[in-house]
């Protein structure tokens, strides 16, 4: 019979334990890709709205010198001048004159109202523009007489707005000035002259087309009311600089012995603004 010195332990079976609550599994947590840099936040910008990066069409906005919103006319300034040897232009900006004034040396002036002084003042159009409303011209005018005798004047202007294509002119609207009446004669006046604004409603509106230009037609008149035709110096400015025209102390060299003034009191001559301007409506498109 055999002895066992360390008997064998019995091995206990451990009964599982049924689990009620089984534990949750931690799911691994993607990565995120790495960023090779990170913008500052002044670098974000928002994506503009897709109407803002592709216009559905060109606008071009217009510039206007002073507004008339309850007729929705805008305005824009442009100024008479002599240029290139002699030819008569409009011009947006301030410039010098080749000539402050044109004038007329001893002129016979009838005894009806004639018209002494027809000048056009262009400006060619190159972009498209419609014009209606009211025109505004300033027309700086006036005259002289050297002799001792008193002699009586009248003097106005009249001014037209004109659509030139090239070949045919159409009168959009006419204006004319208040009439001077005037005694000139050495011993008193030597000088009278006015600064004469003329309105010209242009009532229909008036499409111009690239090419087309604005036309204002300058007409001085001018009359004597004595019985007989008398000598006088007549002159017109068109300086936008607004030099004065003083045969005495001439701007510019001159062969009229004459003064765009007024004769006061003292044999004193009151120089008036050489500036011709005229002021252009525009519709404004809404």
């Amino acid at each position: 019979m055999t002895i066992k010195l360390f008997p064998q332990r019995k091995t206990e079976t451990k009964k599982q334990e049924k689990v009620i609550f089984p534990r949750r599994v931690e799911q691994p947590k993607e990565q995120e890709p790495k960023k090779l840099f990170t913008p500052r936040r002044e670098e974000i910008k928002t994506i503009e709205p897709i109407e803002r990066i592709f216009p559905s069409r060109r606008r071009l906005l217009a510039n206007f010198d002073w507004t008339d919103i309850a007729n929705g006319t805008g305005y824009e300034t442009y100024y008479g001048l002599k240029a290139d040897d002699g030819e008569y232009i409009m011009s947006p900006r301030i410039l010098s004159s080749e000539e402050i004034g044109t004038g007329i040396a001893s002129q016979s002036v009838a005894t009806t109202a004639t018209k002494y002084f027809d000048f056009d003042f262009d400006i060619l159009f190159n972009l498209p523009r419609n014009v209606k409303g009211k025109a505004y011209a300033t027309i700086p005018m006036g005259m002289g007489a050297d002799v001792a005798s008193s002699l009586d004047f009248e003097y106005y202007v009249i001014v037209k707005a004109v659509h030139y294509d090239g070949s045919t002119e159409t009168v959009l609207a006419t204006g004319q000035s208040i009439t001077t009446v005037e005694t000139l004669n050495t011993g008193s006046t030597k000088f009278s002259a006015r600064t004469h604004q003329v309105v010209m409603d242009v009532t229909a509106s008036k499409h111009f087309k690239k090419g087309d230009i604005l036309r204002f037609t300058v007409e001085g008149w001018f009359k004597t009311t004595e019985v007989a035709a008398r000598d006088a110096d007549l002159i017109i400015g068109h300086d936008p600089k607004g030099r004065n025209i003083d045969s005495s102390a001439p701007a510019e060299p001159s062969t009229i012995a004459i003064k765009l003034a007024n004769t006061g009191a003292g044999d004193v001559d009151f120089h008036i603004s050489s500036v011709m301007q005229f002021e252009v409506p525009f519709r404004i498109d809404t």
